[in-house]
């Protein structure tokens, strides 16, 4: 909902979670499903942000090629839209990615980093939740994530930012991507100095 050319992109990402589901259980027991359905529009909203351009351009063009006035045409809305989505599902598809061949790279780049640096933030989340997290937060060991905002940092370190996830219970933690350990490490010295 809400996503510019949902029918387009709601399957690439649908696809990018079940790849993800099957390579981390830890996905699904760490995360709830309203933290899924953060995690999955986050992703949702960098793909069309790479793609919505080219699709609205594509989409003008072909509403010009059907003698459609364009208030006539509301992505979405129409049959001229779903007609356009059929044709991309279709034989369009190759086309437009070859004459976006640089926006196609773009996604493809970005599910991949998706699925690998969810996939370690889930597990990451699974080894620590039995150490570093409760000593230092005091948040049960079983508990879910269950509510996530995503991308609030600039994306570095293999494609990775900044997150803040609730926990059941209310408490919250900033992942940074990196492993907890080390501040534990530094901690643990501080202490004992």
């Amino acid at each position: 909902e809400g996503v510019p050319f949902a029918e387009l992109i709601g399957p690439m990402v649908d696809a990018a979670e079940r790849e993800l589901q099957a390579h981390h259980p830890a996905y699904v027991k760490r995360f709830d499903g309203a933290a899924r359905a953060n995690l999955l529009r986050a992703l949702a909203d960098d793909i069309a942000d790479h793609l919505a351009p080219a699709l609205q351009r594509e989409f003008s063009l072909f509403r010009v090629r059907a003698g459609a006035a364009p208030e006539t045409c509301v992505p979405g809305q129409t049959a001229l839209y779903r007609s356009f989505i059929a044709n991309l599902r279709g034989d369009d598809g190759p086309v437009f990615l070859v004459k976006y061949a640089g926006a196609a790279r773009a996604v493809a780049r970005r599910l991949e980093t998706w699925r690998r640096n969810t996939g370690a933030l889930a597990e990451r989340l699974e080894r620590d939740m039995w150490d570093a997290i409760p000593r230092f937060l005091g948040i049960n060991p079983d508990a879910r994530v269950r509510r996530v905002k995503a991308n609030l940092s600039d994306h570095h370190d293999g494609g990775q930012s900044v997150i803040a996830l609730e926990f059941e219970g209310g408490r919250r933690l900033f992942y940074k991507p990196r492993q907890v350990r080390i501040e534990d490490r530094k901690s643990t010295r501080l202490n004992s100095s």
